[in-house]
């Protein structure tokens, strides 16, 4: 992801001009670790002038692919019931609040010290996910299903899925909706009781990221950050460091320096 101010556009470039200050993902194979970066229109939108490049750089991944599982995928209706695996991380956090601005029943797994976090968000149930089995607290079944975990320890039958993406059936109605962001053969799954299975990847999209950047300037979605380290190779370690030994709220975000 990244976030910061338009240099140059070309002449088929319709929506954005020099100085416009944008967020979006990089679609080339260099990703954003850069001081220049050359971008599809597509993959941008332009940001509020109050929010900071830090928020809008943590946002587009995590943005889009709640979005786009939700809505597109999803295809949410008021009133339902969602299971969102891992509700206190980067897509977790947005898809909670997302889902229950949509009138959603939110149920999220977490570790222990995340709970107070999530409830916040807008859930109304949070499971342990390190203490509880998840199918045993869920009291009925639900319409949809956000699965976020590919389980380490899954066994050679659930390498495709994970264990909890395999566990994940037991709670859902008969054609309900599993959808996945680790399992990439999720579609090839032998369809059960009607659920359908889906891989999701963000793709880049700017009407989704207008509508993601919608409701952040009306208050009703916030990205959390849980770390910003500088463009250094010292900040860079950090940030992974942080990502992998200490369980996080929201988003890491690595901070040019300005001028």
């Amino acid at each position: 992801d990244l976030a910061g101010v338009v240099i140059e556009v070309g002449s088929k470039v319709t929506h954005l001009k020099p100085g416009d200050r944008v967020m979006g993902i990089p679609t080339n194979n260099g990703g954003a670790y850069a001081d220049y970066v050359a971008m599809e229109e597509n993959a941008l939108a332009i940001i509020q002038p109050d929010m900071s490049f830090n928020e809008a750089a943590a946002l587009p991944t995590v943005g889009l692919t709640a979005w786009q599982s939700l809505f597109r995928y999803g295809k949410l209706q008021p009133g339902q019931r969602i299971l969102i695996h891992a509700g206190a991380g980067g897509v977790g956090h947005i898809a909670v609040q997302l889902a229950k601005q949509a009138g959603e029943y939110v149920i999220a797994t977490a570790r222990e010290f995340n709970h107070e976090f999530v409830r916040q968000l807008g859930a109304d149930e949070v499971i342990d996910y390190t203490t509880t089995d998840f199918t045993k607290a869920i009291s009925s079944p639900v319409d949809i299903v956000l699965d976020m975990v590919m389980d380490r320890s899954a066994t050679v039958l659930d390498a495709k899925i994970g264990e909890t993406g395999r566990k994940s059936y037991s709670v859902l109605k008969d054609g309900g909706k599993l959808i996945s962001l680790v399992a990439m053969e999720i579609n090839e799954h032998p369809q059960i009781r009607g659920i359908e299975a889906q891989f999701v990847h963000a793709e880049p999209n700017h009407d989704d990221l207008v509508s993601i950047l919608q409701n952040v300037h009306e208050q009703k979605l916030k990205v959390h950050l849980s770390g910003i380290f500088p463009f250094t190779s010292q900040g860079l370690a950090e940030a992974y460091r942080r990502c992998e030994t200490n369980p996080k709220m929201g988003k890491v975000v690595i901070q040019r320096k300005q001028g």
